[in-house]
């Protein structure tokens, strides 16, 4: 069976679109312009985006983006598979397709990952305005290590990089890549795991266009007890960028959403991260973030109570 339940807001210059992903089968919601919320009118029915059936393919199920839509409307879908083992592993593989603004392919399903070795899963990809897009990943190439992957490719959904190892450190757990691609191409990738300062924390790297790292990884999470897992990312229109992910923080919060800016240089803007949920009762996790051009954001959550439900 497909898994994933995806909810995601993604702008382009002209057109407004909620795209709402369950496994692989997609629906479109498009606003022309600055029209109110109820006068959306759905932009055509369901359709599949994945062409192999034969076996299981997968989306996340929370947080981090499946679909990302650029300038004009177009836009790219991700998703890992288990249908299309070329090595014969019975593990996974990524996969992208480039789709236009009514839905229709414009490529056929294309295989992000170049290193097949092990199980690629965890996928999100992320947009320039241009229609270039990043691909990250968790990477497994054997039973004993973790590792975070990306990698470019330009509209028509040519690779631009090989792959790109993004986790400088090598031991512990390596999980639950996000990303964010600002409108000139450059990028920021989030995960949670070991790394400098933390053995179950968030941490960033920043990335150019053209794939070069900018710097190491960084850790984002300013307290280090507890574990700090999930987190999302997303920019301006400058490269500035905020990070949410769940887990324990400031003011004693065991189970909170917490946040932090951090500049286009690198340089954090906030001293530490900031608690963003008010109600502190029960568990709050699996956050999602969006950031306009401005800088402004909204922060969506899950808060376990008598049921589940999304608090923003």
């Amino acid at each position: 069976m497909n898994r994933g339940n995806n909810h995601h807001l993604s702008r382009g210059s002209r057109t407004w679109a909620l795209i709402l992903a369950y496994g692989l089968v997609v629906s479109q919601l498009a606003l022309i312009g600055p029209a109110p919320v109820d006068a959306a009118t759905p932009n055509g029915g369901e359709f599949r985006i994945n062409d192999a059936n034969a076996d299981p393919q997968y989306t996340r199920k929370h947080g981090s983006r499946n679909v990302s839509m650029w300038d004009g409307g177009n836009s790219v879908a991700a998703w890992w598979s288990e249908a299309q083992d070329a090595d014969g592993n019975g593990q996974h593989n990524i996969y992208v397709r480039v789709l236009g603004p009514t839905g229709s392919p414009l490529t056929g399903e294309i295989r992000a990952n170049a290193d097949q070795t092990g199980d690629q899963d965890e996928v999100a990809v992320g947009t320039a305005s241009t229609g270039n897009f990043v691909v990250t990943w968790a990477h497994r190439p054997n039973a004993t290590t973790d590792e975070i992957y990306a990698r470019v490719f330009n509209s028509a959904g040519t690779p631009q990089t090989g792959d790109l190892q993004v986790n400088q450190t090598s031991s512990g757990t390596q999980a639950e890549p996000s990303i964010t691609v600002a409108p000139n191409g450059d990028f920021i990738v989030v995960w949670q795991g070991e790394g400098p300062g933390d053995t179950d924390g968030v941490f960033a790297r920043r990335y150019n266009a053209n794939g070069t790292p900018k710097a190491g990884e960084v850790l984002v999470n300013s307290t280090t007890p507890g574990v700090q897992a999930n987190p999302v990312v997303a920019t301006d229109s400058t490269g500035n960028f905020i990070v949410t992910w769940d887990g324990s923080g400031v003011g004693g919060e065991a189970a909170g959403i917490f946040g932090r800016r951090i500049n286009s240089d690198g340089t954090f803007r906030d001293a530490t991260e900031f608690l963003i949920n008010t109600a502190s009762a029960l568990t709050q996790d699996h956050s999602s973030v969006s950031m306009d051009a401005d800088g402004d954001f909204i922060v969506a959550w899950t808060h376990h109570g008598a049921s589940k439900t999304v608090h923003a």
